[in-house]
């Protein structure tokens, strides 16, 4: 494929201050993602799922104007999207196009017709949004309103829905395929072949997009998985997306370990304004989530805030695109684009981090009652982070460091970083403590430590 070079807001070269390119592939390592023009691509991802149905072409420019202003760059949206997703019952868009010429909704719809005006619309939706940097985690037939539509068409019809959608859009930069969408009946194997039916038929008309698959709560690992926890979808994966409400360092440190080694990222997590598990909505949370992974392996991470997520009229989304939660992920991508974030390594055994990390929750620890520290250093020993989501005493080896190291506190809540904690740099041997106490400027006690030899 003739890729095309549009401007993306994933990683910045510190030398040139070019950005990583759409499309990403997995890097030589397989631990990030690149850009098409090989840089370290940073994933930094909004959730409005009903997008392409609930608004017009022309009003969707501006949710991808603010979003580029915050620098993300990806969006969730599902091609197919119906009422389990915020759009229609029916399947239709805003103003009535259906996706399928015959067939009146998802339960009757015949996936061998496609609508040529709905799809020409999605076209549209795609190519305009890369003038703005922005690619699409697509999802071509997101399961949670969709699967018995795959159930009612069979394999071979699923097959080919997946190679008309993967022939149709091979050559748009800016897509990555996602598919499943809270699948728990992945353990299922009929429901499990209608989905890795059209999984077939994207890889084999599109070879070029990255692809994985959300999955949901395996019996093993209550409300977490990862793509590659269902043995049978795993195999066409190329992205691993880890989903949790719980506390994502564990997900994000499971799919980190994983065979093969696949780039993963936080494809799902707890949003703003809504409220599960009696878990209450703070902007801390989302934090955790965000600094929990990227100091756990991950490559990028997800994000939702209602109403934007629902793209609803009342309240109108058009004044609520600049919730806590977008200015939480930009802080987290203003810091990391100028740092090897793409180089770190997890602290999973404690050896950077030697104390003060707290207690590791379980598999189903809520994220507020979780105040673990989070630790990752690259392997040269330049660059380390704590995320640290209490006020407390770290410990860290400063011999992991590659030399006299500055330490810094930086606040994730309104991007600044302080000055020398000890006033000069610090030798790299022994050990030495440091005592993240006080609140930050949003008057909560979370603090990121940055460590640079």
């Amino acid at each position: 494929m003739p890729h095309k070079q549009v401007g993306g807001s994933g990683f910045q070269n510190l030398k040139s201050g070019t950005l990583a390119t759409w499309p990403p592939r997995a890097s030589a390592n397989g631990r990030y993602l690149v850009g098409d023009n090989g840089l370290p691509f940073l994933l930094v991802g909004d959730s409005p799922q009903p997008l392409f149905v609930n608004v017009s072409t022309t009003d969707a420019l501006t949710y991808y104007a603010s979003r580029q202003g915050y620098g993300v760059n990806t969006l969730w949206v599902n091609l197919l999207c119906a009422d389990y997703t915020f759009g229609r019952t029916d399947g239709k868009t805003f103003d009535l196009v259906a996706p399928f010429n015959t067939g009146s909704d998802p339960s009757t719809y015949d996936l061998s017709t496609p609508n040529s005006t709905y799809f020409s619309r999605m076209d549209t939706f795609i190519r305009t949004a890369e003038n703005y940097g922005i690619g699409f985690l697509l999802n071509p037939c997101e399961t949670g309103g969709w699967l018995g539509t795959l159930s009612g068409n069979g394999n071979t019809a699923s097959y080919n829905y997946g190679a008309f959608v993967g022939a149709r859009y091979k050559n748009f930069p800016n897509i990555i395929w996602m598919n499943g969408n809270d699948f728990a009946n992945y353990t299922d194997p009929t429901d499990a072949a209608y989905v890795e039916h059209v999984m077939q038929g994207i890889a084999d008309n599109d070879p070029y997009h990255l692809q994985t698959i959300e999955l949901m709560a395996a019996a093993s690992i209550p409300q977490s998985t990862t793509s590659l926890d269902s043995t049978a979808s795993a195999g066409l994966c190329t992205l691993n997306a880890a989903y949790s409400y719980d506390i994502t360092y564990d997900i994000l440190r499971h799919g980190y370990g994983q065979s093969p080694t696949t780039p993963t990222f936080l494809v799902e997590a707890n949003y703003e304004g809504e409220t599960l598990f009696s878990e209450t909505d703070v902007p801390l949370r989302q934090r955790k989530q965000m600094w929990w992974t990227m100091t756990s392996g991950g490559c990028g991470h997800m994000f939702g805030g209602y109403p934007s997520y629902r793209l609803t009229t009342s309240p109108d989304w058009k004044v609520n695109l600049d919730a806590t939660v977008v200015q939480n992920a930009a802080n987290t991508m203003k810091f990391l684009k100028t740092r090897r974030w793409f180089d770190l390594v997890p602290d999973t055994t404690n050896v950077f981090l030697t104390g003060g990390a707290g207690t590791y929750g379980t598999n189903n620890t809520r994220v507020n009652a979780s105040s673990y520290a989070t630790a990752a250093v690259t392997a040269d020993g330049h660059f380390g982070l704590v995320y640290t989501p209490g006020s407390a005493t770290l410990t860290i080896a400063m011999s992991k460091m590659a030399g006299a190291t500055s330490a810094r506190w930086y606040d994730p809540t309104n991007n600044t970083l302080g000055s020398l904690i000890t006033g000069s740099t610090i030798a790299n041997s022994g050990t030495h403590n440091f005592v993240a106490s006080g609140n930050n400027n949003a008057g909560d006690p979370d603090w990121v430590l940055v460590l640079e030899a």
